[in-house]
């Protein structure tokens, strides 16, 4: 992805995982080796941002993984059952900034990846001006 302020570009790889807990295992896997973490929600089920909540708990406590909720679907308005106060409120808590889509519309897609890379590009300025570590999520 290309940082436009920066003139800088950061490779980045996307995992889409399963949000079912009988999946829990295969996300380990991959969450053991990443650096960034969206988890993507459903605005209108409230067990798919109950799960949201779960993942973020679980894994933004490393202080070296840089994740954002995202509520998807905001143009199902009409069926929302998650209000976008009560998901900001989440994210607010755990000191995150929240966003939301529709992938259907194509609606604020590109912002959180822009926001989530340029903050990760930062951190790995700030790294190499100290010397190398390891700053993969779930490695302190």
């Amino acid at each position: 992805m290309i940082i436009p302020e920066i003139n800088d570009t950061v490779e980045i790889y996307i995992y889409t995982l399963p949000g079912k807990d009988v999946y829990s295992n295969l996300i380990n896997k991959y969450v053991d080796h990443i650096n960034m973490l969206m988890v993507v929600f459903d605005v209108t089920k409230k067990e798919s941002f109950s799960s949201a909540q779960s993942a973020l708990a679980r894994f933004h406590p490393d202080a070296h993984c840089h994740s954002r909720p995202i509520g998807n679907k905001m143009d199902l308005e009409a069926r929302r059952v998650v209000s976008r106060e009560e998901a900001e409120k989440f994210a607010d808590s755990i000191g995150i900034p929240y966003y939301e889509t529709s992938a259907k519309d194509a609606l604020g897609v590109e912002a959180p990846f822009l926001h989530l890379v340029k903050e990760y590009h930062n951190l790995i300025v700030q790294l190499k001006m100290k010397g190398p570590k390891d700053f993969l999520c779930g490695r302190v």
